[in-house]
């Protein structure tokens, strides 16, 4: 038997440790600045998820937005992958010159475009950062599932939750048909689902983020384990398995 079972988390642990960590330490400064939307991405330093192409199509949105100049600002946490490998290396080389390159083109005095912390978060920092975030963009060329996309619903504000624009190549987009999914391959439309996510309604967020979190709450952690483990005992293979076993170890008892 070949099934998928799409993998979740669990929203009411995320959301009860989103509210804690909302007064711990954390990794970008976040400064109440009036009008100012933040976009978070997290994300490996690898081909497959798509950094370079999400970075192009913010660079194209600041230059024909120049109204969002100041309002807007990319938090990436960028985290090294496979270092011991060249084409990594130029990866993470290009990445960071790209980086460099629209910060040099587009920032000014008190406002920075791309804040980006190349390490590892820690959790409680990691949920701080989804808490606070307006958006979360995902733009992974291939990616099996991708559980950020679900972090993020799992630790927004229920009364001002934030936007997800979601690659329509991760796996994560046949569940959370409610995020704004996107073509990461189509730059037009990466900035369209980029500008759609800073002007929508706080009513229209709200609808959304309540039919996401209803689909992770359906779809947990649990019920994925539950439905595995489910699946698995009443195989046949495992049925076969499991008597095989019971009759290899069956317990021999000695009339004394």
């Amino acid at each position: 038997m070949i099934k998928s079972y799409p993998i979740g988390v669990q929203p009411e642990l995320i959301q009860r440790q989103a509210q804690q960590a909302f007064h711990t330490p954390y990794v970008f400064n976040f400064e109440d600045i009036p009008r100012q939307k933040t976009i978070i991405g997290v994300d490996r330093i690898d081909y497959s998820k798509g950094l370079l192409e999400r970075f192009n199509a913010f660079a194209t949105f600041l230059e024909t937005n120049p109204e969002y100049h100041g309002l807007v600002r990319h938090l990436q946490v960028a985290t090294p992958s496979r270092t011991d490998i060249p084409a990594y290396q130029r990866l993470y080389q290009r990445f960071k010159a790209k980086l460099e390159l629209i910060n040099e083109e587009f920032a000014h005095e008190d406002w920075r475009p791309i804040d980006c912390c190349f390490d590892t978060v820690q959790h409680d920092s990691l949920m701080h950062i989804y808490r606070r975030s307006d958006i979360c963009w995902i733009s992974s060329l291939r990616d099996g599932m991708n559980l950020v996309a679900k972090e993020y619903i799992a630790a927004q504000d229920p009364e001002n939750p934030g936007v997800l624009i979601l690659s329509k190549y991760a796996g994560a987009a046949e569940q959370m048909t409610q995020a704004l999914i996107v073509d990461p391959l189509d730059r037009a439309a990466m900035m369209d689902s980029l500008k759609t996510a800073l002007e929508m309604s706080k009513a229209e967020r709200i609808n959304r983020y309540e039919q996401l979190i209803e689909g992770l709450a359906a779809t947990d952690l649990s019920d994925w384990r539950n439905n595995f483990l489910k699946d698995l005992e009443n195989s046949p293979t495992f049925t076969k398995s499991k008597l095989s076993l019971q009759e290899k170890y069956q317990p021999t008892y000695h009339v004394l």
